[in-house]
């Protein structure tokens, strides 16, 4: 018996350190994919121009956008169903929903590139002139990337990590800037219109990769699997509250740039987007840490250790509290030379840069609100704080861009981040009795 509990004790021991590896990758991936694009984004300025960039930059969030929208939250599903199929061991559920995912999207994506399309043509102010082009280029782009996440999420989902995220977070910037690279060093004149191209055919490449590697794990995994069940509409049912909820927290950047492309200029929106780039990369070491409390916050929380909880979930916001302030006076103090490296045009949206610095700042003051949620099952307690924070964003836009431009746009943001992040956290309060944020706020917390 004591042998069998020693084999049980090393297994664990060793799923442990294997999810911990697991995560490590994801998080390097990540790392390393954010640095690409900021990279990619440096030469794009350079050999460009902050002009072109803008456009590219601007039409390049629409495609990401409705690459979301035309998954009709199909990846945002993936591992309740693919996870469901696994865990009972129903093979035909993983097959079925990994090749009708795939269907339905690209599906959706035909349908929204027609219509979109027929719009574009008949309304000819819908897009302006300078921007056409480009959009065109990515709206037919809309599928190919909407298919990447896809297949991204089904192998995720089936744990083929390498096949997950190398693609999408390494591959493609990479094989991107490499592309660019080239065409500029060989003396082509680079424009939005050539470097969306060349981003389509990147994706193309990749996708046709991908549509094979994961189909090859699905057959081999699944041999004997057939496409039995067939429950579109109730799987529909399930996504489409994770699409909304997904496009509010995974796309933010991308929001917060069409808006603000409304009303600055192409170099506005370049610049704007460089400030949001470098300033959110103090968000890396939040994930970070979230990532290493993560296992054992649901350990205390599934043993109703709640004191322990709340001592662990303390000492973590304050390390990403003192952590980003750090990085804040970092950029303070260097910020501009960073901004330089864009161009000269660049070192203007130095303030910007600063404040939106400091709502990461509130983030991890704020602490592990939305952790806590996820790892209790209320994740969708913070849907309306999520959506209603969202919809106050559009608002004030509209307020502040037109009388404070580029700083306007930064402030919406800091003001949007402190309020999500306090409405997270009295969800949190009153759910869990877990305090999260680095000033205890007991007394006011009780009184709501």
């Amino acid at each position: 018996m004591s042998a069998l509990k020693r084999r049980l004790r090393k297994l664990s021991q060793h799923e442990v350190a294997k999810l911990m590896g697991n995560a490590s990758f994801v998080f390097v991936c990540r790392v390393i994919g954010a640095a690409l694009v900021l990279i990619m984004q440096i030469m794009l300025a350079r050999w460009m121009g902050v002009e072109q960039l803008g456009i590219y930059v601007y039409v390049s969030a629409w495609l990401i956008l409705m690459a979301a929208v035309v998954g009709l939250g199909f990846p945002n599903a993936v591992f309740r169903f693919i996870g469901k199929g696994l865990a009972e061991a129903n093979e035909n559920l993983v097959v079925s929903f990994s090749r009708r995912g795939g269907e339905v999207i690209l599906i959706s994506s035909l349908l929204t590139i027609t219509i979109s399309f027929l719009l574009i043509n008949e309304i000819n102010s819908l897009v302006s002139p300078d921007k056409q082009s480009t959009f065109l280029i990515a709206l037919f782009a809309v599928p190919l990337f909407a298919l990447m996440r896809w297949y991204s999420g089904v192998a995720n989902a089936l744990s083929c990590y390498r096949l997950a995220f190398l693609p999408m977070l390494i591959m493609r910037p990479l094989l991107l800037l490499l592309a660019v690279g080239t065409l500029w060093f060989i003396g082509e004149g680079l424009s939005s219109d050539i470097v969306m191209l060349t981003h389509f055919g990147v994706m193309l490449i990749i996708l046709i990769i991908q549509f094979y590697l994961v189909n090859r794990v699905l057959y081999y995994r699944f041999p004997n699997a057939i496409r039995s069940e067939n429950k579109t509409w109730s799987w529909l049912r399930t996504s489409i509250p994770l699409l909304i909820t997904g496009l509010f927290t995974k796309n933010f950047l991308e929001l917060n740039l069409i808006i603000v492309g409304v009303y600055l200029g192409a170099d506005q929106i370049a610049i704007f987007n460089a400030t949001f780039r470098i300033a959110f990369l103090i968000a890396f070491g939040i994930y970070a840490m979230d990532s290493i409390t993560a296992p054992k916050v649901a350990e205390m929380y599934a043993a109703g250790n709640l004191k322990s909880l709340q001592r662990i979930v303390l000492r973590s916001t304050k390390i990403k509290f003192f952590g980003s302030g750090i990085g804040v006076i970092g950029l303070a103090l260097f910020g501009k030379q960073i901004l330089a490296l864009f161009g000269d045009d660049f070192v203007v949206g130095y303030e910007a840069l600063i404040i939106l610095s400091v709502s990461q700042v509130v983030v991890a003051g704020f602490g592990a609100g939305p952790q806590l949620l996820n790892v209790s099952g209320n994740q969708n307690r913070c849907l309306n704080a999520t959506i209603y924070s969202t919809i106050l964003m559009f608002g004030l836009h509209t307020l502040f861009i037109p009388r404070f431009g580029l700083n306007g746009g930064a402030i919406v943001v800091l003001l949007v981040v402190c309020i999500q992040s306090l409405w997270v956290n009295m969800v949190v309060v009153r759910r869990l009795s877990i305090f999260p944020t680095i000033v205890s706020f007991r007394r006011c917390f009780n009184k709501v």
